[in-house]
């Protein structure tokens, strides 16, 4: 794959983790890659929280998006929101901290590596 035609990003459903998203979206912007939160029909405690978090990540370097959906649609809503906005591949990444952003470089690299998973 051509350097030029991979152009991955993270998308991170959120589901009620307002206490928990902060840290998740730090470590996933250290990795310089575009990021989508999709609210999966949080509560007003959470929305209020990736709202401030998508304005204060908006105007830099990374893009933070924000969309919401009724409840359960976040990821196929976020990947096909990427699609839409030209990007090539996704990494899902749990908003509650389960997954372990140190593991992020070696799918970077099965993704980069390959046109097809």
């Amino acid at each position: 794959m051509a350097e030029s035609d991979f152009n991955p990003a993270f998308v991170i459903p959120v589901y009620d983790h307002e206490h928990a998203i902060r840290a998740t979206l730090l470590g996933v912007l250290e990795y310089q890659m575009p990021v989508l939160l999709v609210d999966d029909g949080s509560s007003k405690p959470c929305q209020t929280v990736l709202e401030q978090l998508a304005d204060e990540f908006s105007p830099g370097f990374h893009c933070c998006g924000l969309i919401r959906t009724v409840a359960k649609g976040a990821l196929k809503a976020g990947f096909r929101y990427m699609l839409e906005q030209g990007f090539t591949h996704g990494i899902q990444i749990d908003a509650d901290g389960q997954h372990d952003v140190a593991d992020l470089p070696g799918f970077y690299r099965l993704l980069s590596s390959s046109h097809r998973l």
